[in-house]
């Protein structure tokens, strides 16, 4: 009897200890029990002790029923939940966003970030491009590269432009006019864009050829203010007519709108500039007769030698220069120049001084740093210290600048 009850127990302990699984309907799972994450050893069967009486057989036991098996109950399959809106965190809720500090040095960051390289590439391409042209004009101003693109454009519109007849200009400035079938000569053609150009060359060739200074005088502009100016330079130079081998047209408008620059070549090959401008509506054209003749209120050579205190006025060509000695020597306070005669060559040159925060001190500077330290032409006025200050013969004052250039009215 206790065998029984022993065998019954283990079975049953068994059963709970093995998983058991059962497919539902729909292929639900069923659990019916879970075994303990450990193992559990069973207990032996306890020993019969048997009584002092005497032995007999024991009856055969009736045959032990089969253990029925627990019943097993079904877990139905958990139902989907109904879908919901999603839930929405204030942003004021949110956890604070903390910025990430970038890897690495600021070298490699810089060497490979994408952008930087990007903005670099640009950069670079943008200054090699601002070299290139600064490269280009500085090669156009010492190469005269400027004055050979003029004068193309120039006979391009001679060429393609339309053409109209205008009159020949006389050259000996008389005004006669040849009649009609006596050999006259055939107009000039020019085209309507430099028509102005033409009128501007004849007075130029007009002026040139001139019989004597009367009659000069009507192609110059401002011939009764230059009355003594004229009186000067005629007395030590001929006023009869001027041989030259062509005219050519340098630079046009150069003094704003009915102005024309040209430069007058000799047989030797010598230049001189001469400016032809329209003074005012529907007047003729003129020459500029001080800019052509460079003419100063004294001669070189004598300004030296009298060595003058009074302010003179010069046409000449200034450049800067670094000669500071005897009275000269404080070269932060003072700016120095080198001037050149530009009507007489191999003239001897005279050093130029002036106060460097001074009106005529800047403008001398900017001058001079605009055309890249060449030959700038300009009037100024001059003068020789006092005996007691410097008795140098080269070294001068520079009082005033009058104007960029050698074309002034009334100069």
């Amino acid at each position: 009897m206790l065998q029984f009850t022993t065998k019954t127990s283990r079975v049953k302990h068994k059963a709970l200890l093995t998983n058991i699984i059962e497919m539902g309907e729909g292929g639900g799972v069923a659990v019916a029990a879970k075994a303990p994450a450990r193992s559990s050893v069973a207990a032996p069967p306890a020993r019969s002790t048997s009584v002092s009486a005497p032995a007999r057989t024991a009856p055969s036991p009736s045959p032990a029923r089969a253990a029925t098996p627990p019943v097993i109950a079904k877990v139905a399959a958990a139902a989907p939940k109904p879908a919901t809106a999603p839930v929405v965190v204030p942003a004021a809720d949110l956890p604070p966003m903390m910025p990430r500090p970038p890897e690495g040095d600021l070298r490699n960051r810089l060497e490979y970030d994408p952008h930087v390289k990007s903005s670099a590439r640009s950069l670079i391409w943008g200054l090699g491009i601002v070299i290139f042209l600064i490269a280009i004009a500085v090669l156009g101003k010492t190469q005269n590269w400027w004055e050979e693109v003029a004068r193309g454009w120039e006979t391009f519109h001679a060429t393609y432009m339309k053409e109209e007849p205008i009159p020949n200009a006389s050259v000996s400035g008389n005004g006669a006019e040849s009649k009609e079938g006596t050999g006259a000569a055939a107009p000039v053609k020019a085209s309507a864009w430099n028509r102005e150009q033409e009128e501007a060359l004849m007075t130029v060739k007009s002026f040139l050829g001139a019989k004597n200074l009367e009659e000069r005088k009507k192609y110059m502009r401002d011939a009764s203010v230059l009355e003594k100016s004229l009186k000067d330079y005629y007395s030590r130079q001929s006023d009869g007519p001027v041989s030259f081998s062509r005219v050519d047209l340098l630079e046009a408008e150069p003094q704003g709108a009915h102005s024309y620059l040209f430069a007058v070549v000799d047989a030797a090959g010598n230049r001189r500039n001469a400016m032809a401008v329209r003074p005012e509506p529907g007047a003729p054209y003129v020459v500029d007769w001080g800019s052509y003749a460079l003419y100063s209120e004294m001669d070189w050579s004598k300004f030296m030698a009298e060595k003058p205190t009074r302010p003179v006025f010069f046409r000449l060509q200034a450049v800067p220069a670094e000669l500071y000695n005897y009275n000269f020597p404080d070269s932060q306070r003072l700016l120095c120049l080198k001037l050149v005669n530009p009507a007489e060559k191999g003239a001897p040159e005279l050093y130029g001084y002036c106060v460097r925060t001074s009106t005529v001190g800047r403008t001398l500077d900017y001058l001079t740093k605009k055309n890249f330290g060449e030959m700038t032409p300009m009037i100024v006025k001059l003068r020789y210290p006092a005996p007691e200050e410097s008795d140098s013969a080269n070294q001068v004052w520079i009082d005033e600048v009058v104007t960029e250039g050698w074309t002034a009215r009334g100069y």
